[in-house]
């Protein structure tokens, strides 16, 4: 039995604000060639064309900057992010990053049939709610009022913030937490035994897809001023990682490091791809290659932290048309976290803490170790995440020169 979120679209369409699902029948996408000075301004002309009569606070002659000092106000004096559309992105006619609109529909494809990342973490977002009769305990001053969710692109601070979800309640902070795809939840409608135990899953799942797709549709920009935000609006946010640092966490992560350790495919990743019993230059170079060649071999399915950060965030949205509020985690993951009231220097999760990583090699693994031939090869492995980036106004200086 196949069963997802997506299955029950029919029955909660009328909750929906705004929809754009894709769709697993497009065929080939043609090639095209995206140069480092086309990406910031079609990416940007393709949001605003693209979607221009939507009923957005700009349309209606809002004012969207205010006098907020929120760094989540993207459009604001103090915002340190950008609004990302991935139903821009991944437009399949004019979306700069469409020729790797392949990418989540194969992930799709794989989760219709239940067996996307099994043995991996829950798929889902958790929506903070802040109030001015609240006090940030980092600042000791009053929160925004404003609601924001959380996008958890994997290797870049996701664990910390999901750790402060649930100690956030403890200071009045309302968090709700959004279910969207596990694994576990696909083997038991796979493996029901009785038409009456399918019938009772399925029914919990449809009212947590149901809420799930509801809270997706009421997502927007940042309101700039306090009594413009109503119960049901939230900022979704995420942070982005340097592809090159990240491809280093995740490949540590993936072979079995802490909180990974039963995903199935860690022993066969590391006795295949780990090079020495101790850290040298070169075990580190050989086990980078080894990884690079693994993951272009099984491709990005195969363990989620290997996914692309783009098709991360099209994934979580489900491809609605709804703007993200990502931010570059090396310039304002201490910030964001300051201010949404949890301390800036919690890290539950890091590849140099000691026994973290199953191996000295992986331990004492940094993104210096790399040659210009293994940059090139990542660069290119991630190629729909250096355009991202150049997309939003960032630079991957490491990748220029091969993407």
């Amino acid at each position: 039995m196949t069963m997802n979120c997506r299955l029950f679209l029919p029955l909660i369409l009328s909750f929906f604000v705004a929809l754009t699902i894709l769709s697993a029948n497009n065929l080939r996408i043609p090639e095209i060639t995206i140069t480092k000075s086309d990406t910031s301004s079609l990416n940007k002309a393709v949001a605003k064309d693209s979607y221009r009569n939507r009923n957005t606070s700009i349309a209606r002659g809002v004012d969207i900057t205010g006098d907020s000092t929120s760094v989540f106000n993207c459009d604001g004096k103090y915002g340190q992010c950008e609004y990302f559309y991935p139903t821009a992105f991944f437009h399949p006619e004019f979306g700069i990053g469409r020729k790797f609109r392949y990418i989540l529909e194969t992930i799709e494809d794989i989760r219709d049939r239940n067996e996307l990342w099994l043995y991996m973490p829950r798929i889902g977002f958790p929506t903070f709610s802040f109030n001015e009769r609240l006090t940030n305990q980092i600042t000791q001053q009053p929160f925004y009022r404003h609601n924001v969710t959380f996008i958890h692109v994997h290797k870049a601070g996701g664990t910390t913030i999901h750790s402060y979800a649930s100690a956030a309640p403890r200071n009045g902070v309302r968090v709700t937490r959004h279910y969207l795809y596990h694994w576990e939840t696909a083997r038991q409608l796979t493996n029901a035994r009785t038409e009456a135990e399918l019938e009772r899953t399925i029914e919990v799942q449809k009212e947590k897809c149901k809420l799930a797709y509801y809270h997706l549709g009421t997502a927007g920009k940042y309101k700039a001023h306090p009594e413009d935000w109503g119960p049901d609006d939230h900022v979704m946010f995420a942070f982005l990682r340097d592809p090159l640092d990240r491809f280093i966490s995740s490949l540590g992560q993936a072979m079995g490091a802490s909180g990974s350790e039963r995903n199935h495919v860690g022993r066969e990743f590391q006795a295949k791809c780990i090079k020495g019993a101790t850290y040298t230059l070169q075990n580190s170079r050989d086990t980078l290659q080894c990884c690079i060649d693994y993951v272009k071999e099984e491709g990005f399915y195969f363990e989620v932290h290997f996914t692309p950060q783009a098709v991360e965030v099209g994934f979580a949205t489900q491809m609605y048309h709804v703007p993200v509020a990502v931010f570059k985690f090396e310039d304002s993951y201490q910030t964001v976290l300051t201010e949404i009231g949890a301390d800036p220097n919690m890290k539950r999760r890091g590849g140099d803490m000691r026994g973290y990583r199953p191996s000295p090699v992986l331990t004492n693994m940094t993104s210096a170790d790399y040659t210009p031939e293994l940059i090139r090869q990542i660069c290119e492995l991630y190629e729909v995440d250096v355009i991202m980036h150049r997309s939003l106004g960032w630079d991957v200086p490491r990748c220029n020169g091969y993407v």
